[in-house]
Order: structure tokens, then sequence, then C-alpha cells
């Protein structure tokens, strides 16, 4: 699944992501999305280049694998930093996958930029900014430049990640196998990555929801990807994963979305997905399956 964030952030509380690209309706993460990110091994016989303070220069990278942080731990990074990381691949058929292990920046004032490309006109994959881990992040275009950028205020102690580089997107997430720079997912499993569970939760077989072919197919009174909300009495407080940007709507932020009751359609105009400004009408019917 594509999944895409768009949010902001309150300085009392930490920040959200801002811009890495997913459409969420009343979300509630799949098993495949819980707990922590896969974490990326290093070749044999590589080792890790040792971390060194951030200091307005341009590192670049050519490896396989490795890991990029803003300094030692233990240590905040500087006041007005402006620091890149140029990650190359060895052609432009190759993914570079940046997974975080630590985030902690001015949540606001102090970002982290990740650009598929090798320049900062090149595509906005994300920006980040508080202390929330961003969700793995993917280039396509065979490079990959991250920028840190800071204020003349305060400072946290920064971001860690690791990267991959990799014949297919985040290597099929082990799930798959890479053919001609494309994924072929194993068993239910699917996404250009086939990090996407096809049958959530098993469709709420044990309960009676649904059964699982190919997807989730509901019963006639329940609804959504795993077949967990009841059409006609939902449980309250609770979040369920309704649909995903692998259907059609395109990811976006700022936008209008309209509910229509008639056609159970949802109706989404405008906003920007990082680069443009988008003046699409886009329609997606929320039926059960």
């Amino acid at each position: 699944m594509d999944r895409r964030i768009a949010g902001g952030c309150r300085k009392s509380s930490g920040c959200v992501p801002v811009g890495v690209t997913l459409l969420l309706l009343l979300h509630s993460a799949p098993l495949w999305a819980q707990g922590e990110l896969p974490r990326v091994a290093a070749p044999p016989g590589q080792t890790n280049p040792p971390n060194q303070p951030c200091d307005r220069t341009r590192r670049i990278f050519t490896e396989a694998y490795g890991e990029i942080s803003d300094g030692p731990s233990g240590f905040n990074y500087t006041q007005d930093s402006h620091c890149e990381w140029l990650i190359k691949a060895k052609n432009d058929s190759q993914y570079i996958t940046l997974t975080f292990r630590s985030m902690g920046t001015e949540c606001s004032y102090d970002y982290i930029f990740v650009y598929d490309g090798d320049s900062f006109r090149s595509p906005l994959l994300g920006s980040f900014s508080g202390k929330t881990e961003p969700q793995q992040v993917v280039a396509t275009s065979g490079s990959m430049l991250i920028l840190l950028y800071s204020d003349t205020n305060y400072v946290l102690d920064g971001f860690k990640a690791e990267f991959s580089v990799t014949n297919c997107p985040n290597n099929c997430t082990n799930r798959g196998k890479c053919v001609n720079h494309k994924c072929i997912c194993h068993g239910d499993w699917m996404g250009e990555d086939c990090s996407g569970n096809a049958c959530p939760d098993r469709c709420g077989e044990e309960e009676g929801h649904g059964v699982c072919s190919g997807e989730c197919r509901c019963r006639d009174e329940y609804s959504g990807q795993s077949c967990s909300l009841h059409n006609s009495h939902p449980v309250g407080n609770e979040w369920h994963w309704l649909s995903n940007s692998i259907e059609g709507l395109s990811p976006r932020a700022a936008h209008t979305a309209v509910y229509v009751p008639e056609t159970d359609s949802l109706y989404v105009f405008g906003g920007y997905d990082l680069n443009n400004i988008l003046s699409q009408l886009q329609a997606d019917a929320l039926k059960p399956h």
C-alpha cells in the first residue's frame, strides 16, 4: 500500500510527520503495519560508516547499505544547521529505502527534508519535524537527497536512519520475489513492495464478519478492509481501515471533501501533494465488498 501522510503539529505535543504522502480514512493500522518497522540488515562483510557531526557539507553515500545521523549519540545537532546527505544507487532503476530509527527536532521550526533525486529541485518525498518517527521513505530515481535544517534557537537530539539500495522497492519486504525491478508478492501480500496484507485480520472470519478470497469479502452488514465495521451498529471510540490509495484516491493535503449519503460516496476536490497544486475532483464509492 502506498502510504502517504500529511499532518501538522502543536509545539506542546510533539509533531506529526508533515507531507509524506498517505490518504487514510478512519484508519486502524492492520497487522502488517503494527509494531516496529522492519530493520534493514547490512550485507555480509560490510560495516557501517561512523557517525560524524553535521558540519554544513554534503556527504555522498554509494554503498548498498548504511546509517546516517546528525552526529554521535548523546549530542544535539547544532543551531543554524544546513547539512546534506546524498545517497546514490548504481543505476536509476534501483530503489532507495530510508528507515528512521529515532527522531527529535524542534517542532515546526527544525525540519528534515527528503527528496527523490540529487537536488532541491527534485520531487519532495516528505518534510518531518518533531518527535514522531516517520514512516519509511522510498526514492525511485536512483538518488535520495536528505537535508537537515534548523533555526538559531532551540535544538534537540536530531535523527538516526538506515538506508538500503535494492533492485525492488524495500526488497519486496521479504514477502515476494523481485523480477525486473518489480515485486511478485507471495500469498495474501500486495502492494508495490508487498507490505500490504490483502486480508488483514483474516477478514474477521472467526467472528463471522467476512471471508478471505484474494481480498476480504464482507458480509452485508460489515464493511472496511478487514470487515471490522458494522454498518448499522458501529462500536464507538474505534478506528477502522476503510480504504487505501491503491484503490484510487491519490494522496493529498489541504483539500475539500464531501460525503453524499444518497450514493454512499466521498467526493474530494483540490489540495496539493507536496509538489503540485491539484485541481481534480475524485470520487470514491464507499460501498461494502
